[in-house]
């Protein structure tokens, strides 16, 4: 093994543990330059690990400045200091490298030598989506030889799930890493359905026309095509796609590591990527992943894909200069939600069975988001559990606070785009709302259509199912004040104090755990105490005791009773080993299946983070689109009820 790849240090827990960074330390030239062992190669990669650290520290800087990144759309200051760092380290380890950069191209050169190599470098790819606030621009330096990429290097200094995601290869130096941990080559299996395919940041506007494309398999947006194609060598996406005319800069670096791990790069005409003796190059499209997906993905017809589409009105986008600074914690705000979904889309697919009915169908226990499941649903695809906690989100994060009769009109609204399923009580409470509101009544008359229909004495789950967003939104403010946010929020639809207690507690426990950090047994110590503090009455509080000994006895006698949510969530919490064991087993006691396990989700999620709710999950959640009329789909829905804006869902709600 070469002094390169023993220097890629990874965190003890995990290569994105905590948000900390690998380091990188600088290298030895004098030793590399007299040391048989070691290649030309390997010196040409450590060169340009410190070169990408060096421009990541500066561009993730620019990311957090407050107002955001500085320059007209689509030219960052930052980029061109990005540039000048990499370009110094390189020529003076590699004068007579050729060097062709983005920002000062008067500066660019060909090699001193024919035949020689050339670095292709984009200092900041996806800088117009940086300028935005997206995560996952990333640092692409490339190094070409003959026509054909030998190392590649891609930064992602301000990664989708907080920290930095980083992916490296050379040539002969062995396979690609991922923070330092070496990557098995990828599946040369063909596009199989729940395959992801990785495409531009605008992709849902065009939801239909990418699904139609891409099917059997399902897409992904993701800033910058340089990350795009280096995550076809992590195994997380099987395919990536360019349709806006990428230049040689743009993908050299990916193609490398596609290349390093088994896979190919192919233009519009399924041609493989070549490179010009000075870096030169251009294609309209670029598809990469294994030989049959890249093949695959070329032979598609792209037009509706690149069509002006309908949009997507209602997702969520970033906003420049109010991303989350503390990785740790993003991504438990970020966990609260995604955990939230996955539990509520694991749930759904055996809801109404009973746990004997679930463990001769499931003997190892339901485990996968997958198509069809008792509502037909895509994989990934939300109830009215998370529906309704994505109209809160979204109402939230609109007017910047929570607003009780803003977030009625929302409910209502829902109610009225025909839910392929709604709770009885929600039903009788909501139904009124939205007549008031087809009526022309204001904000208010159709908060109060609500509470005066809202049945008073049920004790459902159907408010605590929903309120995980204001527990994200209110984790720096005081406990009290988020609980009266949740119990105003319960009492539109179900306005039993128990109802209202149950809320009030679990959206300050999960509020908690995100500003934290606290352990699992601390948060739910922190629950049980609050319970207390807020003033609950006897139902939650010896719902939260009991759940030190065990889970509720029955799920199936009294399915739907919001105290039996609670103590499931509470106990996964203390005695659930992990997220996904906590889930898996709350779903496999059947009963209010879908709702029990999105309210352990949002619990779980706060307390582990989002890097705890498995990749596959993930990934199912966030590739999830159910738009009229494409492929697979049989239960289309608004915009507003897409899961796929999730990560940046839960920045805006911290950020609030």
């Amino acid at each position: 093994m070469c002094p390169a790849r023993r220097r890629h240090r990874v965190p003890r827990d995990g290569p994105h543990a905590n948000g900390r960074r690998y380091e990188i330390p600088p290298p030895d030239l004098a030793a590399l330059d007299t040391h048989g062992g070691v290649t030309e190669l390997a010196r040409a990669l450590e060169a340009a690990l410190r070169a990408a650290r060096a421009a990541a520290d500066l561009l993730r800087a620019e990311l957090f400045r407050a107002g955001g990144p500085r320059g007209e759309p689509g030219h960052c200051p930052a980029d061109e200091e990005a540039e000048d760092l990499i370009r110094a380290i390189l020529d003076a380890v590699f004068p007579g490298d050729g060097f062709v950069g983005e920002e000062r191209p008067e500066r660019n050169r060909p090699p001193a030598l024919p035949g020689g190599r050339c670095w292709l470098v984009d200092p900041n790819d996806g800088t117009a989506d940086f300028q935005r606030g997206h995560r996952g621009a990333s640092v692409s330096i490339g190094l070409v030889k003959d026509g054909v990429p030998v190392l590649g290097v891609v930064l992602a200094h301000t990664a989708p799930h907080g920290g930095e995601d980083l992916l490296a290869w050379a040539e002969g130096e062995g396979p690609v890493l991922r923070n330092g941990a070496p990557l098995p080559p990828i599946s040369r299996a063909p596009l199989q359905a729940g395959d992801v395919v990785l495409v531009s940041s605008s992709a849902a506007k065009r939801a239909r026309g990418n699904a139609e494309a891409l099917q059997p398999a399902r897409f992904r947006p993701l800033t910058s095509i340089a990350y795009r194609l280096a995550m076809i060598a992590t195994g997380e996406a099987r395919g990536a796609v360019s349709l806006h005319r990428p230049r040689a800069l743009d993908v050299a670096a990916g193609h490398a590591l596609v290349r390093g791990a088994g896979g190919v790069l192919l233009d519009e005409a399924g041609r493989e990527v070549r490179y010009g003796p000075s870096g030169e190059g251009r294609v309209a499209f670029c598809f990469g992943g294994a030989p049959a997906v890249a093949e695959r993905l070329a032979t598609r017809s792209w037009v509706e894909a690149q069509a002006y589409g309908p949009g997507a009105p209602g997702l969520c986008a970033p906003l420049a200069g109010r991303a989350v600074r503390d990785d740790g914690l993003l991504r438990r705000g970020q966990g609260a939600l995604l955990g939230q979904l996955a539990g509520d889309a694991l749930g759904g697919q055996v809801e109404f069975s009973g746990r004997a009915r679930i463990a001769a169908a499931h003997p190892q226990g339901v485990r996968d988001l997958a198509d069809g499941g008792h509502w037909s649903t895509l994989a990934g695809q939300p109830t009215d559990d998370s529906e309704l906690a994505l109209a809160l989100a979204r109402t939230v994060i609109a007017f910047g606070r929570f607003d009780a009769a803003r977030v009625a009109e929302a409910y209502a609204d829902w109610l009225g785009s025909e839910p392929f399923d709604v709770g009885r009580t929600v039903d009788a409470a909501l139904r009124p709302a939205l007549r008031a509101r087809a009526a022309g009544g204001g904000a208010e008359q159709v908060a109060e259509a609500a509470r005066a229909a809202a049945p008073r004495g049920s004790l459902a789950n159907g408010a605590l199912m929903r309120v995980s967003p204001l527990g994200i939104a209110g984790h720096a403010a005081p406990a009290a004040e988020v609980a009266a946010w949740a119990r105003a929020d319960a009492a539109l639809t179900h306005p039993a104090p128990p109802c209202q207690d149950a809320s009030a507690v679990f959206a300050a426990t999960v509020a908690f755990a995100i500003a934290s950090g606290a352990p699992a047994a601390e948060v739910a110590d922190r629950g049980e105490a609050l319970a207390g503090e807020l003033g609950c009455g006897p139902e939650v509080r010896e719902a939260l005791a009991a759940a030190r000994a065990g889970p509720p006895e029955d799920f199936e006698a009294s399915a739907g009773l919001v105290t039996i949510a609670l103590q499931n969530a509470f106990f996964q919490l203390r005695h659930a080993p992990d997220l996904e064991a906590g889930l898996v087993d709350t779903v496999g006691r059947g009963g209010d299946t879908d709702t029990n396990a999105a309210i352990a989700g949002a619990l779980l999620g706060a307390a582990h983070g989002v890097l705890a709710v498995p990749e596959r999950w993930r990934r199912a959640v966030l590739s999830c689109w159910p738009v009229e009329g494409a492929p697979g789909v049989r239960r289309p829905r608004p915009p507003v009820c897409w899961p796929g804006d999730a990560l940046i869902l839960a920045e805006r709600l911290l950020g609030l």
